[in-house]
């Protein structure tokens, strides 16, 4: 994944990217307040 962040996500951000990056579907079970929208 090459991608330039704006702000640096957070560990949990950025491996939940990472597993999501290249599937057609993915789904978030995340608690509230975990930093979704960066995700």
């Amino acid at each position: 994944m090459n991608y330039k962040f704006k702000t640096k996500p957070y560990g949990h951000q950025l491996t939940a990217l990472e597993k999501s990056w290249q599937k057609k579907v993915y789904a978030l079970f995340m608690e509230m307040g975990t930093g979704k929208t960066k995700v």
